[in-house]
């Protein structure tokens, strides 16, 4: 678990932006895997479909702003 400040806002702000760009690098990983490495194997369906939840997540939960603030969607 992060350990974060959650009542300071500027923490907040920084363990989120941490927490969506670790989430955006696994997505990477988990694409690049599944094109060159995991192309015949049984684990390619629950990897994609692990990624397919995780993309879903992050394009429902996190409002990306041009200028690269990234808040949580509220509701």
């Amino acid at each position: 678990m992060m350990g974060c400040r959650w009542d300071n806002p500027q923490a907040r702000h920084t363990s989120r932006r941490t927490i969506v760009a670790d989430a955006d690098q696994l997505l990477e990983q988990i694409r690049a895997l599944l094109a060159d490495v995991l192309t015949d194997a049984p684990e390619r369906v629950d990897l994609a479909e692990a990624a397919e939840q995780l993309s879903q997540t992050l394009l429902q939960d996190v409002d990306r702003r041009p200028e690269g603030v990234q808040t949580c969607t509220r509701g």
